[in-house]
């Protein structure tokens, strides 16, 4: 999965600074540590909300349709596989929530 395209960017005749504007009174590289975690934590987050997303059109899903005449997820390998699928979630927010603290 791909979060973000990655370029390389160059400044041809134009003058640019000794000292970095964006990273100013910063050491340059905990400010690029600071950046590359923050771009961890909101992939993590979109992780999580499109882990929640899924979980919720399964459990829609195995309400309405019925196999072998009765509904799914009366089906005890489908309560199970549901039951595992909301534990990932519910752990994954927890990690994130743990890691944004």
């Amino acid at each position: 999965m791909r979060a973000v395209s990655v370029c390389s960017v160059k400044a041809v005749n134009h003058d640019i600074p000794e000292t970095d504007p964006i990273a100013q009174d910063y050491d340059v590289l905990s400010f690029y540590c600071s950046l590359v975690s923050s771009l961890c934590m909101v992939t993590a987050a979109a992780s999580c909300g499109l882990t929640n997303s899924v979980l919720k059109k399964a459990l829609k899903y195995t309400a309405v349709r019925y196999q072998a005449g009765k509904m799914i997820i009366e089906h005890s390998h489908i309560r199970n596989i549901l039951g595992r699928m909301r534990l990932y979630a519910t752990a994954s927010w927890g990690a994130v929530s743990y890691l944004a603290a």
